[in-house]
């Protein structure tokens, strides 16, 4: 049976007078273990959800131009269009992405940099 764990700790939870409230902090409303939760909990249980938010999400599809199509409207990837037509009026640029056993670390030192050159960067200096 999947989930006898949390089978067996929610029958525990129903049958002990101490056990009144059990409290999920940052438990995201959606997923296998929200459905497991809520599949076993049944009607006994009762929720209260007090706070609800979004959180980004990255879900590979096969290639770039799948993702976008998958997680932006068609505004938004007009708009990446415009912006890449723009970057190729001020010279050349490319997409590179990281293949296995490149230099990680040498990624990572271009991209603080970038960072530190930007206002981000500058902001953040005494």
């Amino acid at each position: 049976m999947r989930g006898r764990c949390l089978h067996a700790f929610l029958h525990w939870l129903r049958h002990d007078e101490r056990a009144a409230l059990l409290e999920w902090p940052l438990l995201p409303g959606d997923g296998p273990t929200y459905e497991l939760l809520t599949s076993l909990s049944g009607q006994q249980a009762r929720s209260f959800v007090s706070e609800e938010y979004s959180r980004a999400l990255f879900r590979p599809r096969a290639n770039a131009d799948a993702y976008l199509q998958s997680a932006l409207d068609a505004r938004h990837r007009k708009d990446l269009r415009r912006k890449e037509r723009c970057l190729t009026e001020l010279g050349r640029w490319e997409y590179r992405s990281l293949q296995l056993g490149d230099d990680v670390q040498a990624w990572i030192d271009w991209f603080l940099a970038l960072e530190a050159a930007g206002w981000k960067g500058r902001a953040a200096r005494p």
